[in-house]
Order: structure tokens, then sequence, then C-alpha cells
């Protein structure tokens, strides 16, 4: 009776020894045995791996109209006559700059805007910084920012558009879809 118990205890420790050195070996394999690189020594390498000479990335270009009070606060600066219903016709349809003189001039108040959009969009790469921290929101302003942008260029577009300079039209068409590649899937 002895020896059964006995054999029974032993047989409860070899299983037990068993699966403490499978959980190990899985814990050592999984890396937690291990020293591992910090977040911020991962996201160091992950930034080299992912560079982008400065000449070539377009995210300085936008970083630029970002620092700039003009470009960053576009929507505050529409003017008044740009009211819900002619924004809608001016962003969606061809519109004539005779019909909508003040908004006319507020595309070309910000000419400076749609030339440096249009100057990243000729460059193919875009990275912007990794951002890790979760309190920081400049990638969301960002975004936001960019959104304005991507309303100007179309307003533009659409008076090129209307007015029968098509080739500017098309360019700023295809500015805006390059935005739309560099913005959310610039992390790839």
């Amino acid at each position: 009776m002895r020896s059964t118990r006995r054999r029974k205890w032993l047989w409860l420790i070899a299983i037990a020894v068993v699966l403490l050195a499978i959980i190990g070996a899985f814990l050592w394999m999984a890396g937690l045995g291990r020293d591992r690189p910090s977040a911020e020594e991962r996201l160091a390498e992950i930034e080299v791996a992912r560079a982008v000479p400065d000449s070539e990335n377009a995210a300085i270009l936008y970083n630029k109209l970002l620092q700039d009070p003009n470009a960053a606060s576009l929507s505050d600066s529409r003017p008044d006559s740009l009211v819900k219903e002619i924004y809608s016709h001016t962003l969606y349809e061809p519109w004539l700059s005779k019909d909508h003189p003040e908004s006319a001039a507020w595309v070309k108040e910000h000419q400076f805007i749609i030339d440096r959009l249009l100057e990243a969009a000729r460059l193919e790469k875009c990275r912007f910084p990794l951002i890790i921290d979760v309190a920081d929101t400049s990638q969301m302003d960002r975004m936001k920012t960019m959104r304005q942008w991507g309303f100007l260029l179309s307003i533009a577009a659409n008076n090129d558009t209307a007015e029968g300079r098509d080739d500017a039209a098309i360019t700023k068409w295809q500015c805006l879809l390059k935005m739309g590649n560099q913005g959310p899937k610039q992390h790839r």
C-alpha cells in the first residue's frame, strides 16, 4: 500500500517536473529568459530601418507646412461667404471664379499651401516619425490639418476644371491621391 502511494507521488512529481521543464523551454524560446532590448531601443532600430533621406521624404515638407500657422489653421481662415452650401458646391462641383469671387480669392491666398503640397506629391517616400506615446495627439492633429489641405486642393481643382485649366486640375487630383497614399499608409 505504501509503495503504491509512493509510486503515485513519484509519478505526480515526475509529471510536474516535465511540465515545468516544458513551460520553461517555451518561456526561454519566447525570449522571456533572455535580455531583450527596451522599447526605446527597438523603436530606434525600426526608425533606422525605415529612414529616408530628408531630400526624398515628403513628410519633411508636410511638417514644414504644419509649422506654418497660416497653413495649419486653414479652416479658421475660410471667408464668411464660404458658407456650407457654397463650400459644398465648390468642394464637390466645378465652379467659376466670377460666380464665387471670395472663394477664388481664398484659394489664391493659400496658393503657397497648394504649391508645397504639389512639391511633396512629387516625392515617392513619406515617413513621419513613429509615435508610441498614447498621450501624443500630433498624428491626429496632422491628419486633421492634411484633411483641410485636401479640401483646399479639391476646391482649387474644381475651379481649374470649370475654368478650363484641365492640366492644373489633374495635377491637383493626382496630388490628392498621393496625399491619401502617403498619410494613412505611411507607417508601412
